[in-house]
């Protein structure tokens, strides 16, 4: 995830950075659920499903680096807990045979605590800024989370096998 900001009113100071997650694994996802109805359609050959999904109180763990610069480079540790999310999707079946996502859209993302560890004293201020940007940059911070899944979510669908009859 790339950033790249300025950091002082008369813009002379640049700072990129980009946060690397290594090792994610989201938990809880075991009882997700359809919202609404699905649609599915057959037509010339292709077929195409559209569905929301939701779930609640999940945990994501991933070990961040945090390159901001050329000198600044910490790995920490991150916990986030997700009280509620919301997602609708959109997978098509094309004259490839190969499923792939048409659309990915995280529509809810609620109740988001950060707990970073490995900054040491500052821990407790990256977990209030975090979980700030989260609550009012919601709309952002889905987008961002939506581009960054929806690459991967595609690629396994198309890595995916059709059962042998």
């Amino acid at each position: 995830i790339a950033v790249e900001r300025r950091l002082d009113l008369i813009g002379l100071v640049n700072l990129k950075g980009e946060i690397v997650l290594h090792s994610t694994t989201i938990t809880g996802l075991s009882k997700i659920k359809r919202l609404g109805d699905a649609q599915m359609k057959n037509e010339n050959g292709s077929f195409s499903a559209n569905l929301r999904l939701g779930d609640e109180d999940l945990k994501a763990v991933s070990t961040v680096t945090i390159n901001v610069g050329h000198f600044i480079h910490p790995q920490v540790n991150v916990e986030v807990d997700i009280g509620a999310i919301g997602l609708y999707f959109s997978a098509g079946l094309g004259g490839d045979t190969k499923l792939a996502v048409k659309e990915f859209d995280i529509e809810k993302f609620q109740h988001v605590k950060f707990h970073v560890h490995g900054l040491i004293l500052i821990d407790p201020l990256v977990d209030v800024i975090a979980d700030a940007f989260v609550s009012i940059f919601n709309t952002q911070a889905r987008h961002l989370l939506s581009t960054r899944i929806r690459p991967i979510l595609d690629a396994e669908l198309r890595n995916m096998t059709k059962p042998s009859s």
